[in-house]
Parts: C-alpha cells; sequence; structure tokens
C-alpha cells in the first residue's frame, strides 16, 4: 500500500475513534446518577417523577383516601410494588378500590395519574369508587 494511502486509512480511523469518543462521552453527560449514588428518598422522588404525564390534565384527578398502614397479622413485610420500598407501621398508604391492593399514598397517587390501572392487576382506578379500609394484611 502507498505511503499516501496509509495517511488516509490513518486519518479516517481516528477521525471515526474521536466522533464516536464525542458521541459516547455526550450520552455519559446527559445520563442523570445512576440508582447507587442516590440516595432513597431521592429515588423514590425520581421514580414518581418518571411516572408524571409529559401532558397535563389528560387523564381525570384521581384522589384515593390515605390511610396509616398498620402491619397488623400479616407475618411477612409488604413491599409496595410501585417504588419498591417496605411498608412501614404509620405511612400514609392507599388502597385500590377495586382489587383492594395497597401501595403508598404518594406512589399510587402518581401511578394512578399516569396509568389509570392498579399496578398489580391492571384493575381500572375508577374516582370515588370506594373508600379505604384498614389494610392489616393486604399485599
Amino acid at each position: 500500500m502507498s505511503e499516501t494511502a496509509e495517511l488516509w486509512v490513518l486519518a479516517l480511523g481516528a477521525t471515526l475513534f474521536f466522533a464516536v469518543a464525542f458521541a459516547t462521552r455526550r450520552s455519559w453527560c446527559e445520563e442523570p446518577a445512576p440508582p447507587e449514588f442516590l440516595s432513597p428518598e431521592q429515588s423514590q422522588i425520581a421514580a414518581l417523577a418518571a411516572l408524571e404525564p409529559p401532558v397535563a390534565a389528560a387523564r381525570p384527578a384521581v384522589v384515593l383516601p390515605r390511610f396509616p398502614y398498620a402491619r397488623g397479622r400479616a407475618s411477612e413485610t409488604l413491599v409496595c410494588a410501585i417504588c419498591l420500598e417496605a411498608l412501614r407501621d404509620g405511612e400514609a398508604c392507599s388502597e385500590v378500590p377495586g382489587c383492594r391492593h395497597v401501595f403508598h399514598g404518594d406512589c399510587v397517587g402518581a401511578w394512578a395519574r399516569s396509568k389509570g390501572s392498579c399496578p398489580l392487576c391492571r384493575a381500572k382506578i375508577v374516582p370515588g369508587s370506594g373508600g379505604a379500609v384498614a389494610a392489616d394484611d393486604m399485599v
């Protein structure tokens, strides 16, 4: 191969290398911090923010009644299926009226505004379709 051809191949290779490196570096800068660097509170806020719909008022406002969680007779620790945090005694929780699944109040409120259905069984969340009752052994 001639010397000129070798220089062209070298120049093309270097250009391609720097273009890929620049594009990859830009995407690193735009990504949020990895979850292992966020506190549990920051992680929950980020998860709730991701559930918010991009356009407001796409669904009617759903307000589910809240109640303080009480473990009661439940033998296992219950986990909110939205944020994956354990439910603790005294935390404000809400129950989906149609299926009676229980979640953190803030988590299911954001989910209902975004999706309109239960995160576990996909039962439709209808505003005012029932009140909350003490859930001491609900999942």
